[in-house]
């Protein structure tokens, strides 16, 4: 068994959801891609807009 002691975060790398966690958070520390990607994720946690749709009520007189 081989084993090595190490200071700092682990991802899991072997499943699809520690795969992106580790590429995210890695972007997110280099310089050149922070700005990109801390935009495109605001973006993405935007709340959806509310439509409001105008409804025009007829009444029995006007037809």
């Amino acid at each position: 068994m081989f084993a090595c002691r190490y200071d700092g975060k682990r991802y899991d790398c072997g499943s699809k959801e520690g795969y992106v966690q580790a590429t995210i958070e890695l972007a997110l520390r280099d310089a050149g891609l922070s700005a990109t990607v801390r935009g495109a994720l605001q973006e993405r946690h935007k709340p959806p807009r509310q439509v409001f749709v105008e409804q025009k009520l007829h009444s029995a007189a006007s037809a």
